[in-house]
Parts: C-alpha cells; structure tokens; sequence
C-alpha cells in the first residue's frame, strides 16, 4: 500500500511539476504577449502622433498659403493703388500746364489786343490833330482870303 501511495503521491507530484510549468509557460506567454500589445499600442501611439504631426503640418502649410495669397493680394491692391494714385498725380499735372499754357495764351492775346487798341488810339489821335490842323489852315486860308482885297472884277477881264 506504501508503495502505491508512494506512487500517487509521486504522479500528484509530478502533476503538479506540470501543471507549475503549464502555468509558467502560460506566465511567460502572457508577459510575451502583454509585451507585444505593449509594443502594439506604442506603434499605434506613435502612428497617431506621426499622423497628427502630419495634419498640423499640413495646416500650418495651408495658413502659410493662406497668409502669403492674402499678403500678394494687399501688394497687388497696394500697387493698383499706388498706380491710380500715380496717373491721377500725372493727369493733374498735365491739366495744370495746360490750363497754364491756356491762361499764357489768353494773357498774350490781351496785351496783343491792349496793344492793337493803344495803337489804334493813337493813330486816331494823329488822324484827328492832322484833321484838326487841317481844318485850321483852312480856316486860315478862308480868313485871309475872306482879308485879302478883292480884285476889281473889271481888272479880271
């Protein structure tokens, strides 16, 4: 009976060896395992921040392009402008000289018509003193001959 209790008890034994090195086994799987959805789930954090990296990236790329579409569209206002501004400024000038070469020339065509006038005065003025000596001798040659002794009208024949 020893004997056969001898060898259960060694089977018991052995049972357990097994089932100590089953459940080791099945430790060592499950730390292998663990360790491996460990990784997993770094891979996957990492993936998720890699690919969030990206999108902020891609982002920042497209407020960059924003930015730099609205900066090209204010300097192209701003020339446009600057241009408007630049014409208006030449188009002004251009009307000052020649409301300034308009009011030269009507300043000449009034010293030009003061002048024809002047000398018009004046050549009346002559015309009149030389009509008025004129009339003068006249006058004179009429006086004196009106003076003068009438010859005899028989001393005429």
């Amino acid at each position: 009976w020893n004997k056969q209790k001898l060898k259960e008890e060694v089977k018991q034994i052995e049972r357990e060896r097994l089932n100590k090195e089953k459940l080791e086994k099945e430790r060592l799987e499950n730390e292998r395992l663990e360790r491996l959805r460990m990784k997993r789930l770094e891979k996957e954090k990492l993936e998720r921040e890699r690919l969030k990296r990206l999108e902020q990236e891609r982002l920042e790329k497209e407020r960059i392009q924003r930015e730099n579409l609205l900066i090209a569209k204010l300097e192209k206002e701003r020339l446009e402008r600057q241009r408007l501004e630049t014409e208006k400024l030449e188009r002004e000038k251009l009307e000052k000289e020649r409301l300034q070469k308009l009011q030269a020339e009507m300043l000449e065509r009034q010293r030009l018509e003061r002048e024809r006038l002047e000398k018009e005065r004046l050549e009346r003025e002559r015309l009149l003193k030389l009509q008025k000596e004129r009339m003068e001798k006249e006058m004179e040659e009429k006086l004196r001959a009106a003076q003068a002794p009438k010859p005899d009208p028989e001393e005429v024949k």
